[in-house]
C-alpha cells in the first residue's frame, strides 16, 4: 500500500474511532440525516468530477469513488460530531459549521494539495466554503425534518 493509501485509510479510521464517544442515542438520533448528506454527496461528487470543481489524485480502492475516503471518514464522522454537539440551536450550529469547512478549506486543502491527494478545481475556495454551508443547512433541515416527523408520530400513538 502506498503512503497516499495509508493517509486515506488513517483519515478514515481516525475519523470512526472517535464515533462511539457520541453515545448510541446521538449516534442514532443524528445518523439517518448524516447518512442521507453522505449519499447526497456521493450524487455531487459526479458532477464536481465533470465540472471539474476539484481534482482528486489518489483513489483509496479502484472500486470506490475518489471522494469516498473522504465523505465516510471526515464528513460522515463530522456531521455526526457537529450536530449532536450544536443541534437545537441553529446558529451555533453555522457558526460551527462555517469554522470547521474553513479549516478544511484552507489548512487542509493546502495540505492534501501538498501532499499530492487532491487539488483544487475551478470552484474558488469561497465558493466552496458556501458550498460546504450550504450542504450543512440541508442536513440541518433534514434533521429537523425527521424530528418534527418523530414527534408528529409519538404523539399519533400515545393517542390512539
Amino acid at each position: 500500500m502506498n503512503k497516499y493509501k495509508w493517509i486515506l485509510t488513517l483519515m478514515v479510521i481516525v475519523s470512526w474511532a472517535t464515533i462511539p464517544f457520541l453515545g448510541w442515542r446521538n449516534i442514532k438520533r443524528f445518523s439517518p440525516a448524516a447518512v442521507f448528506m453522505s449519499g447526497f454527496i456521493l450524487v455531487e461528487s459526479h458532477f464536481a468530477k465533470k465540472w471539474k470543481w476539484w481534482i482528486i489524485l489518489q483513489k483509496l480502492h479502484s472500486k470506490l469513488t475518489v471522494e469516498s475516503p473522504f465523505i465516510f471518514g471526515p464528513f460522515m464522522a463530522g456531521s455526526l460530531w457537529l450536530l449532536t454537539l450544536s443541534y437545537g440551536n441553529i446558529f451555533f450550529y453555522l457558526s460551527l459549521n462555517a469554522i470547521v469547512d474553513g479549516i478544511f478549506i484552507y489548512p487542509f486543502n493546502a495540505l492534501f494539495t501538498r501532499l499530492g491527494i487532491f487539488k483544487q478545481g475551478r470552484l474558488k475556495k469561497y465558493q466552496l466554503w458556501l458550498l460546504f454551508l450550504a450542504k450543512s443547512m440541508i442536513m440541518y433541515g433534514i434533521q429537523h425534518w425527521m424530528e418534527s416527523f418523530r414527534k408528529t408520530n409519538l404523539h399519533r400513538s400515545s393517542v390512539n
